[in-house]
């Protein structure tokens, strides 16, 4: 299911130059590490508690939209 979700956000992107925000990642990053690969595509990844230096801390219920 994961892997369909991430080839089909791959297929709407194509080659364009993107940003995609994934709010909300917890420790699951199997879809940002399969659409991050590409290098057309700038992921932003947010979470309230971030599993990691690569996640911004942001609040959904409180956003940065500065991020």
């Amino acid at each position: 299911m994961w892997q369909d979700f991430a080839e089909y956000i791959l297929n709407e992107v194509g080659d364009e130059d993107v940003k995609i925000a994934e709010i909300g990642i917890g420790k699951f990053n199997m879809i940002a590490k399969t659409i991050s690969a590409r290098e057309n595509i700038t992921l932003i990844k947010t979470d309230i508690l971030p599993a990691d230096e690569s996640v911004i801390r942001d609040d959904i219920t409180n956003p940065d939209l500065n991020i």
